[in-house]
């Protein structure tokens, strides 16, 4: 798997994932060939807290994508259904929730692309051209212009202050 020059984003998938991200990204990689831009792995198993029903997050970026969902995991879904299968063996509750965005549309952003701006919540499995690391080096240094931080609900659940000190009028552009 790449990732080689990717600093500060080469995360690592928790042990017993491994098995099951390897033939994910080299399906990935044979079906979708040179549109193939980015893959990574965040949420709960890059973080290394995976629990054996936690779901595999999977963020793929790729030119020329059809549009729509079901066109989007037609086109991956050998690859999809053969690491579930992986996973399933040592991990009968766990599941694959896998995104797949264009170039453009990842550049739109979003609360999708937050948590990934901390090194320890994402891992990049492929990105020969640096463009995902960019990317969210470039959002990280806009989140902390902002002055964005990580918070706790009363419940627990994580959440992004992006601009603590907002003021009626003021405009957020990540």
């Amino acid at each position: 798997m790449e990732g080689s020059g990717l600093v500060g984003y080469v995360g690592s998938v928790q042990g017993e994932y491994r098995e099951v991200v390897g033939p994910l990204v080299s399906g990935v990689r044979h079906v979708l060939g040179e549109r193939l831009v980015a893959v990574a792995v965040y949420g709960s198993v890059a973080r290394g807290v995976a629990r054996p029903e936690s779901d595999v997050d999977v963020l793929i970026v790729a030119d020329e994508l059809p549009r729509g969902p079901r066109a989007r995991r037609q086109l991956v879904g050998a690859a999809v259904d053969e690491a579930e299968v992986i996973l399933h063996r040592g991990r009968p509750d766990g599941w694959l929730s896998v995104v797949l965005k264009t170039r453009e549309e990842v550049d739109q952003g979003g609360p999708l692309f937050y948590d990934m701006t901390l090194p320890d919540h994402v891992a990049i499995m492929h990105d020969p051209e640096r463009w995902l690391a960019s990317f969210l080096e470039r959002l990280r240094g806009k989140m902390a212009a902002l002055g964005a931080v990580r918070r706790r609900d009363s419940s627990g659940h994580p959440y992004w202050d992006l601009k603590p000190d907002w003021k009626p009028g003021d405009v957020i552009d990540l």
